[in-house]
Protein backbone atom coordinates (compact mmCIF):
# COMPACT_ATOMS: atom_id res chain seq x y z
CA UNK A 1 0.00 0.00 0.00
CA UNK A 2 2.69 2.78 1.14
CA UNK A 3 4.75 1.63 -2.64
CA UNK A 4 1.07 2.34 -4.09
CA UNK A 5 1.06 5.55 -3.20
CA UNK A 6 -1.59 5.20 -0.45
CA UNK A 7 -0.34 6.65 2.68
CA UNK A 8 -3.23 5.77 4.64
CA UNK A 9 -3.95 1.95 3.80
CA UNK A 10 -0.16 1.29 4.23
CA UNK A 11 -0.05 2.83 7.26
CA UNK A 12 -3.51 1.02 8.97
CA UNK A 13 -1.85 -2.40 7.60
CA UNK A 14 1.32 -1.38 9.48
CA UNK A 15 0.24 -0.36 12.80
CA UNK A 16 -2.27 -4.16 12.36
CA UNK A 17 0.85 -6.06 11.77
CA UNK A 18 2.56 -4.30 14.94
CA UNK A 19 -0.16 -5.20 16.88
CA UNK A 20 0.14 -8.96 15.85
CA UNK A 21 3.55 -8.81 16.36
CA UNK A 22 4.28 -6.89 19.31
CA UNK A 23 4.41 -8.64 22.63
CA UNK A 24 4.25 -6.09 25.79
CA UNK A 25 8.63 -4.95 26.67
CA UNK A 26 9.38 -6.81 23.78
CA UNK A 27 10.55 -4.29 20.85
CA UNK A 28 13.40 -5.82 18.58
CA UNK A 29 11.33 -7.65 16.33
CA UNK A 30 9.24 -5.04 15.60
CA UNK A 31 11.75 -2.19 15.07
CA UNK A 32 12.10 -2.61 11.08
CA UNK A 33 8.43 -2.14 11.43
CA UNK A 34 8.44 0.64 13.45
CA UNK A 35 10.78 2.14 11.51
CA UNK A 36 9.11 2.10 7.97
CA UNK A 37 5.91 3.51 10.23
CA UNK A 38 7.84 6.56 11.43
CA UNK A 39 9.28 6.91 7.96
CA UNK A 40 5.63 6.79 6.54
CA UNK A 41 4.35 9.37 8.98
CA UNK A 42 7.33 11.46 8.78
CA UNK A 43 6.91 12.13 4.67
CA UNK A 44 2.98 13.32 4.82
CA UNK A 45 2.02 17.21 5.98
CA UNK A 46 -0.80 15.79 7.95
CA UNK A 47 1.33 13.49 10.08
CA UNK A 48 4.81 14.57 10.42
CA UNK A 49 4.82 16.07 13.35
CA UNK A 50 4.49 12.21 15.13
CA UNK A 51 6.48 10.81 12.54
CA UNK A 52 8.84 13.47 13.42
CA UNK A 53 8.20 12.39 17.65
CA UNK A 54 8.45 8.74 16.84
CA UNK A 55 12.06 8.62 15.13
CA UNK A 56 13.44 11.13 17.77
CA UNK A 57 12.53 8.93 20.76
CA UNK A 58 11.71 5.53 19.27
CA UNK A 59 15.20 4.09 18.04
CA UNK A 60 17.56 5.72 20.69
CA UNK A 61 18.09 2.41 21.76
CA UNK A 62 18.70 0.50 18.70
CA UNK A 63 21.79 1.22 17.42
CA UNK A 64 21.18 -0.45 14.17
CA UNK A 65 18.55 2.08 13.09
CA UNK A 66 19.22 5.43 15.32
CA UNK A 67 21.73 6.67 12.35
CA UNK A 68 19.17 6.42 10.06
CA UNK A 69 16.89 7.96 12.47
CA UNK A 70 19.12 11.24 12.11
CA UNK A 71 19.08 11.04 8.49
CA UNK A 72 15.54 10.42 8.38
CA UNK A 73 14.93 13.22 10.89
CA UNK A 74 16.96 15.43 9.05
CA UNK A 75 14.84 15.26 5.82
CA UNK A 76 11.26 15.78 7.84
CA UNK A 77 12.27 18.86 9.36
CA UNK A 78 13.59 20.08 6.23
CA UNK A 79 10.46 19.39 4.81
CA UNK A 80 8.47 21.70 7.85
CA UNK A 81 10.72 24.58 7.19
CA UNK A 82 12.59 23.44 10.26
CA UNK A 83 16.01 24.26 9.08
CA UNK A 84 18.04 24.55 12.74
CA UNK A 85 16.86 21.42 13.51
CA UNK A 86 16.86 19.61 10.19
CA UNK A 87 21.11 20.47 10.19
CA UNK A 88 21.19 19.11 13.56
CA UNK A 89 20.07 15.69 12.23
CA UNK A 90 22.10 15.51 9.59
CA UNK A 91 25.43 16.45 11.80
CA UNK A 92 24.19 13.49 14.27
CA UNK A 93 24.16 11.61 11.52
CA UNK A 94 27.28 12.23 9.95
CA UNK A 95 28.91 12.01 13.16
CA UNK A 96 27.73 8.24 13.41
CA UNK A 97 28.31 7.27 10.00
CA UNK A 98 30.98 9.54 8.92
CA UNK A 99 33.16 6.17 8.00
CA UNK A 100 30.44 4.02 6.33
CA UNK A 101 30.35 1.20 4.26
CA UNK A 102 30.48 2.09 0.76
CA UNK A 103 27.03 1.37 -0.12
CA UNK A 104 25.50 4.04 2.08
CA UNK A 105 27.86 7.15 0.63
CA UNK A 106 25.27 8.00 -1.33
CA UNK A 107 23.48 8.91 2.18
CA UNK A 108 26.41 10.55 3.45
CA UNK A 109 26.72 12.93 0.26
CA UNK A 110 23.44 13.91 0.15
CA UNK A 111 22.98 14.33 4.32
CA UNK A 112 26.62 16.44 3.87
CA UNK A 113 24.78 18.28 0.92
CA UNK A 114 21.42 18.96 3.00
CA UNK A 115 23.83 20.43 6.12
CA UNK A 116 26.36 22.50 3.37
CA UNK A 117 23.04 23.92 2.09
CA UNK A 118 21.32 24.77 5.53
CA UNK A 119 24.27 26.19 7.12
CA UNK A 120 25.04 28.30 3.97
CA UNK A 121 25.44 32.43 4.53
CA UNK A 122 22.67 34.19 2.63
CA UNK A 123 23.02 35.43 0.23
CA UNK A 124 22.53 39.54 -0.13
Amino acid sequence: DLLAGDSAAGLRRLEEGLDAVAAPRSRGPTTFLRFQQALALSSGDATRGEGIQRLRYSFDTEPLFLPLSYFALGRAYEAAGASDSAASAYGQFLRLWDKADAGFQDRIAEAREALQRLTAEPRQ
